[in-house]
């Protein structure tokens, strides 16, 4: 379990790990008026925003993202929701990753959800609590609102 930051470096958020897959449609108007769709894997959540690993993304991708202000479309498939979870956001930053032993090169990239309308909101809220209740983390549980189980 890790929280988001402000701007202070203050935690603001609490968020859950995931290990999912989600399509993120990114805009790169500085470079070309067509969107870039890719896949990647989502490795965190929390009310504001989540984390995705692609290695669809390379390094120029990174360099253009680290450049600016990115807008973002994701489409998010979450454990315990029949239909992928659509959100907007604002791309926050990007690491670059290059390629390791036995992993390609990736970029992951943090972003901040910008257009949730409110029963997608419901949406996001119902499947982290059900993940966090089902999370061996008691911190996870607690920092959802949900009363650690007792041992018997």
């Amino acid at each position: 379990m890790k929280t988001a930051t402000d701007n202070d470096g203050q935690r603001t958020h609490r968020r859950l790990g995931i290990r999912t897959d989600v399509i993120v449609t990114l805009l790169y108007p500085e470079v070309s008026f067509e969107p870039r769709t890719v896949r990647g894997i989502a490795l965190d959540i929390s009310p504001r925003g989540t984390r995705v690993r692609s290695s669809q993304l390379g390094e120029e991708d990174w360099r253009i993202l680290s450049g600016g202000l990115h807008y973002a479309e994701l489409s998010l498939e979450l454990p315990f929701l029949r239909d992928p979870l659509k959100a907007r956001a604002t791309v926050r930053w990007a690491r670059f990753h290059p390629a390791a032993t036995n992993a390609p090169p990736c970029v992951e990239i943090g972003l901040e959800f910008i257009s949730l309308p409110e029963a997608e909101a419901s949406r996001l809220r119902f499947s982290t609590e059900r993940l966090a209740a089902e999370s061996d983390d008691d911190e996870s549980r607690r920092s959802f609102g949900i009363v650690p189980r007792k041992l018997r």
